[in-house]
């Protein structure tokens, strides 16, 4: 067991290490740092050997000991926080209170009171925390200690959620990546990657690169990773895979055409600039920041130097957008190249007050003119920059408001189980010069920049919407978390003459312009670069606004010819509008129905006496396909009207619900109010479900292959080579069949998704099916190509995640298939003969492995033909191309009147959720409290019911109401489940109510109603 230590480091020295790992401060990085407390011995003060969750125990005392801001720090209130996460996390777990300081805890079946009483320090929370995940881990049936792992996680998460966004538990898999975007290099490959059709492709090859040593080429479809499958696997997984220790082999198998190419890799250090110069128009030099490494400052000082040396720089744009940070010490090393004198961040912690001065070294003269472009994905470092660029006056801020990351994070590293993992911990918060806050709030610039887009629809544009760039910000992020009440209100965002708004389309390039040019944000960056040559700083942004005045009336010009040719007026004052007085009607024609088209027509009519010019109409609901829709109405005079239909979808998955439409209408500029609204409710059809199941099995034997279920009809030959006995065994290629039924309503279109999470167990051919539709009550199958490893781990399974779902409505049915790979075995052998089970009955099996999924019950006397056997079992021709299994020695021979039965019907299949039924649910209620009768059944065995609830829109956080365990596990009454569920409608408008059914395999289902409160 090893952890790291707590200490109250300095500020100082947290700078240099903060949001990712391997960032040591360099000579000169930070002041002297002050004295740092003496080491604690955490393992023996807390006694971490005997506890059953030392990660919590460490964690938590860690938190208390080095948190930036101590009085965020809530003992009571984030032992709340942890039971709901975990409760989110473990269907079967449930808390609820049960007097003061008391919480009742429910885990399945068994139930206890925890006397948590008022914790006063965040580890005597986690103390009590710990023991409610004892009671929890004894009575949940978890698979491995891995599992048990994953539950601790998601506890000391909940209780860490309340502080802030950035202090989290990194898992294993979170952390063992995190230093590449800081180092600047890594051991790798030199491939570029990307996913195409649901595999790894290399896209290119970097000239000089391993790779291209190697051999491979672009065009090349990666099929394993040092044995690990790549179907269905993401690009960043996939990479990560790819990367390694410098020196360390990595081998790829690959298909190029039909072949199949195996390489041997040896990782080498792979180099990643994060500067990417070049020189525009006027010696302006364009810096493209991607994020900042360990070298990025001394990168823009070569691109400087360079760029520079004959004629010499007259401007530098700092081109920071999506920039999502790295190391502050370059940040702050960058802006020192910048300026003479001046605090280049401050940063406050528990410990007080820190700043960082500039030096008087400066790469460029003052009179070279200095312009950030920062847009709504800025963060962190790149907030430092262009914050320090405006706050100590060095030039102007062009863009967006930055994301709004202020706080400094530190690795605190440990390995209680094997595995390395991280607390990533907030010690301290930083801010640019005159003690600005970034954090939520962002770098404000001094000229904000909106692209207008026109749509392919008349008078459907991308106008005035702010919402679409905050909705990438942070403080819209975490909107929904319980840390949020920590953050201050957002800012207004530019109004007036700060304002610039562009024809967000492509420039078409001047002769001899470079090819950077065509991005307009860049281009308007030039010019304002050009402009401020010289300036003093105290009339830079006045000179900035002269220019930005001149470009802004360029624009609207354009915008204005452009709608004069859809006909609509847009003629009016640049950044004007007049406060006429509106009056607003819609309706809807007829009934509303998920999925298909309806139409909502608008009218406008200016009653006022003055004209309305540059009118335009948002619409806003908290359903994301209905939000955020802008239409230009144009010029309406005294006494006019105009009319608009608009022709809207709802999607097709959302069930029966009630919402309002909000329809804000604004003439210019929108202010804080609306010149005119009108709100609609709406009131819509949710399309009937169907209810998905799925059998699989795996065919084995090459006689079983032509009337098997089909692989996709692109997929290249796959020649099955197995033993015929239907379960895995090394080096077998098997189709793994899927066979979908549609109960209730009809799909229209089903797909199948396998996913390998067996890692080197096994290789996919393909881990996707279009089934097509599938007719109420009808079937469709499928085949998907498996190879087994030739030399797999027998103790462990082949662990294969499959989904069959209907795309149009979001039903599914998914599971965690667990094949076994066994020792090899005598193959099928064909002697059809008839045979009777014995008197103790038999069971149906999936494969001839007891292990193997049971089909269905044979009763005592039954006659079955069988096709042939394969060491102790005997096989049923079950459908074509299936083979059911039943134990040899569970049958006679049946005697020569013996008649056989047909092969047994299959009721339910291997794979079936749950059915759920909700009686009568309404859309629209006026209490503040539903009551829903609930009923799930099964045909095996229904094992638990879970209701959580929601209001429906962002930042809304989910709780879970109910939670019902079914104590019968056998007979009529361990197949279903009915209770009567109270769910908190919390506020005004829509609510999310999710019931959740599992099976006694832990095979989910899931039934969402809308309920609208007025």
């Amino acid at each position: 067991m090893r952890f790291a230590s707590p200490v109250a480091l300095s500020l100082a020295l947290s700078w240099g290490s903060a949001c990712l790992p391997n960032a040591a401060p360099g000579a000169g990085d930070s002041p002297a740092p002050a004295p740092a407390a003496p080491e604690v011995d955490a393992e023996a003060q807390l006694r971490l050997e005997e506890r059953a969750f030392p990660l919590l125990i460490w964690a938590a005392f860690t938190v208390q000991q080095e948190y930036f801001e101590p009085g965020r720090i809530d003992p009571p209130g984030q032992l709340r926080s942890a039971l709901h996460d975990l409760a989110l996390h473990a269907p079967e777990f449930f808390a609820e209170p049960a007097g003061e300081g008391v919480f009742k805890v429910t885990v399945g079946a068994f139930s206890q009171n925890f006397a948590v009483g008022a914790p006063a320090t965040l580890l005597a929370a986690a103390e009590q925390l710990e023991k409610i995940l004892e009671f929890t881990r004894d009575h949940l049936d978890l698979d491995g200690d891995e599992a048990v792992h994953r539950l601790e996680y998601a506890a000391l998460n909940g209780l860490l959620a309340p502080l802030d966004p950035h202090t989290i538990l990194l898992t294993p898999e979170e952390r063992s990546d995190l230093g590449i975007k800081t180092k600047g290099e890594f051991g790798g490959v030199g491939a570029e990657i990307n996913v195409e059709a649901r595999r790894i492709k290399i896209v290119r090859v970097l000239p000089g690169s391993p790779a291209e040593l190697a051999g491979l080429l672009a065009g090349d479809v990666i099929l394993q990773i040092d044995r690990q499958a790549t179907v269905n696997l993401p690009a960043a997984d996939a990479q990560s895979l790819l990367r390694g220790p410098v020196g360390a082999p990595v081998v790829l198998k690959v298909k190029r055409g039909a072949e199949a190419l195996t390489f041997t890799i040896i990782r080498q250090n792979i180099r990643v600039d994060s500067v990417i110069a070049s020189l525009l128009p006027e010696q302006i030099a364009l810096l493209r920041i991607t994020t900042f490494q360990e070298n990025t400052a001394e990168q823009v000082r070569q691109a400087i130097t360079r760029l520079g040396a004959e004629p010499p720089l007259r401007g530098v744009i700092l081109d920071l957008r999506g920039n999502s940070g790295g190391l502050l010490t370059q940040a702050m090393a960058l802006v020192d190249l910048m300026v003479r004198e001046g605090e280049l961040v401050i940063v406050r912690s528990a410990l007080g007050r820190e700043s960082d001065p500039a030096t008087a070294e400066q790469l460029f003269a003052e009179d070279v003119a200095v312009v950030a472009l920062i847009d709504e994905n800025a963060a962190s470092a790149a907030e430092i920059v262009s914050g320090g660029v405006q706050a100590l006056g060095r030039g102007v801020v062009l863009g967006r408001t930055s994301f709004g990351k202020g706080t400094v994070q530190m690795l605190k590293a440990a390995s209680p189980y094997g595995r390395e993992l991280a607390l990533k911990l907030t010690v301290a918060e930083y801010l640019v010069a005159g003690d600005t806050k970034i954090q939520s709030l962002g770098v404000r610039p001094d000229f904000a920049l909106y692209p207008v887009e026109l749509t392919e629809l008349a008078s459907v544009a991308r106008y005035y919407d702010r919402e679409r760039f905050e909705r990438r910000r942070e403080r819209s992020q975490i909107a929904h978390l319980p840390s949020a009440r920590h953050e201050p209100p957002a800012p207004e965002e530019p109004d007036g003459d700060a304002v610039l708004r562009y024809f967000g389309r492509a420039r078409e390039l001047a002769q001899g312009e470079p090819d950077a040019l065509r991005d307009p944000e860049v281009a308007i960056a030039r010019s304002i670069a050009a402009a401020l040559v010289g300036v003093p700083r105290a009339s830079r942004v006045a000179a900035a606004r002269a220019v930005v005045d001149a470009i802004a009336a360029d624009e609207d010009a354009a915008l204005v010819a452009a709608l004069a040719a859809r006909r609509i007026s847009w003629e009016g004052a640049l950044r004007g509008g007049a406060d006429p007085s509106l009056s607003v009607q819609a309706s809807v024609d007829g009934p509303i129905r998920a999925g298909k088209p309806f139409v909502l027509r608008v009218e406008v009519q200016n009653s006022g006496s003055e004209p309305a010019e540059r009118l335009h109409l948002i619409t806003e609901c908290v359903h994301d396909e209905l939000d955020g829709i802008e239409v230009l109405l144009g010029a309406l005079a005294p006494g006019e009207s105009v009319s608009r239909e608009l022709r809207l979808q709802v999607m097709s998955w959302h069930p029966d619900f009630a919402e309002d439409l909000r329809l804000a209408v604004h003439s210019g500029e929108p202010g804080p109010t609306p010149d005119g609204r009108v709100s609609i409710r709406l009131e819509v059809s949710g399309q009937p479900r169907p209810h998905l199941a799925y059998d699989y099995w795996v065919v084995d034997d090459p006689a079983l292959a032509a009337a098997a279920p089909k692989r996709p009809g692109d997929a290249d030959a796959f020649e099955i080579k197995g033993n015929g006995d239907g379960v895995l065994q090394a080096g077998e290629q098997v189709l793994l069949a899927v066979q979908a039924r549609g109960r209730g309503a009809a799909v229209s279109d089903a797909r199948a998704l396998l996913r390998n999470h067996g890692g080197a167990q096994g290789l996919l051919e393909e881990g996707f099916l279009a089934l097509g539709p599938i007719a109420a009550g009808g079937e469709v199958a499928g085949s998907f190509g498996l190879t087994v490893a030739a030399a797999p781990d027998l103790t462990l399974p082949l662990e294969l995640d499959l989904m069959v779902a209907d795309v149009q409505l979001r039903e599914s049915a998914r599971h965690r298939l667990r094949p076994r790979i066994s020792e090899a075995r005598p193959p099928f052998v064909a002697a059809p003969a008839r045979y009777r089970v014995k008197d103790e009955g038999a069971r149906l099996y999936n494969g001839a492995d007891a292990k193997s999924p049971v089909l269905g019950e044979l009763a005592a006397g039954y006659v079955f033909e069988s096709t042939g056997a394969s060491g102790g079992w005997l096989a049923i021709a079950l459908a074509p191309g299936r083979r059911a299994w039943i134990p040899a020695d569970l049958a006679d021979e049946a005697g020569p009147r013996d008649r056989a039965a047909p092969p047994p019907a299959r009721p339910a299949l291997v794979v079936e959720p749950p059915k759920i039924s909700i009686e009568a649910p309404p859309r629209t209620v006026a209490a503040a409290e539903l009551e829903l009768s609930i009923r799930a059944e099964h045909p095996r065995r229904l094992r638990d019911l879970v209701v959580s609830a929601q209001p429906v829109g962002p930042a809304q956080v989910e709780d879970k109401v109910l939670f019902f365990a079914n104590p019968a596990r056998e007979g009529d009454a361990s197949r279903s489940v009915a209770t009567t569920a109270k769910i908190p409608l919390t506020k005004a408008g829509g609510h999310r109510i999710i019931v959740t059914a599992r099976d006694g395999d832990g095979v989910e289902a899931h039934q969402e109603v809308l309920v609208f409160r007025e």
